[in-house]
């Protein structure tokens, strides 16, 4: 793992690069400034097999941090704090697994999110500051995090090991997205369940007797293949039959 490191000299063109048929665990909680080009570059047939989080970059001379084709991000690509970097925040390019990215800052930036052509992944919840030109370019097309937050009317178990989730309708979308678990902060135990554009209602089943679950739904539209996602509604708890 790559973790913990504080790089705010002028250094050379990357921060940190990881070469070619190079793997690595995780690159989280780094401190960089003022660095000449790419900040955090992945480079084609690399690997990170965890996450890209929690890093905080400031005053980059190309892209915040660029994942190249062909190579794989096995976590999210999350909790990152990017200012004032001179192209992309956050750049993937056609990568071998899908990538989501989620709850990153920018700021000063003139893409936050760039995807391209063919890359596989989500598009969560993310915080757009000052002088951010262009939130997402995905594939050549300018998006937004602008879909409709969803509602949660109810959710009640009526029979053994199964849950019935209501919402209100969300116009203009492709889909949503059901998440449950017996953690309340959703960190473990976390299921998800995808439901067509048309309907207000999913039932869960196979759930444990007895046990508290909470609920959350979150709707989303494709654009170019990627998944643009909502915030997510108000959680919702329930006591399975």
């Amino acid at each position: 793992a790559i973790t913990n490191n504080k790089i705010t000299t002028n250094i050379g063109s990357t921060g940190i690069t990881i070469y070619e048929n190079c793997k690595v665990k995780e690159i989280t909680n780094n401190q960089f400034k003022d660095i000449k080009g790419t900040v955090i570059s992945i480079t084609t047939k690399s690997t990170v097999t965890g996450k890209i989080a929690g890093n905080k970059i400031t005053n980059g001379g190309s892209h915040g941090i660029f994942v190249y084709q062909d190579s794989k991000v096995g976590g999210l690509i999350e909790k990152n704090t990017i200012t004032n970097v001179k192209s992309n925040g956050i750049h993937v390019s056609n990568t071998q697994k899908a990538v989501n990215i989620s709850n990153n800052k920018f700021s000063k930036v003139s893409c936050a999110i760039y995807m391209s052509a063919s890359t596989k992944g989500g598009i969560y919840t993310n915080t757009y500051g000052k002088k951010v030109t262009k939130k997402l370019n995905l594939s050549g097309t300018s998006a937004t995090n602008s879909t409709s937050k969803v509602s949660v009317k109810s959710v009640k178990s009526s029979a053994k090991k199964k849950a019935t989730v209501k919402w209100k309708a969300v116009s203009g979308i492709s889909g949503y997205e059901v998440q449950y678990s017996t953690d309340k902060t959703f960190a473990t135990g976390l299921k998800t369940k995808n439901v067509k554009a048309k309907a207000t209602s999913v039932t869960l089943k196979s759930l444990k007797s007895k046990k508290t679950y909470y609920v959350r739904v979150c709707s989303y539209k494709t654009v170019k293949g990627i998944k643009v996602y909502s915030s997510f509604s108000k959680v919702k708890k329930v006591k399975v039959k």
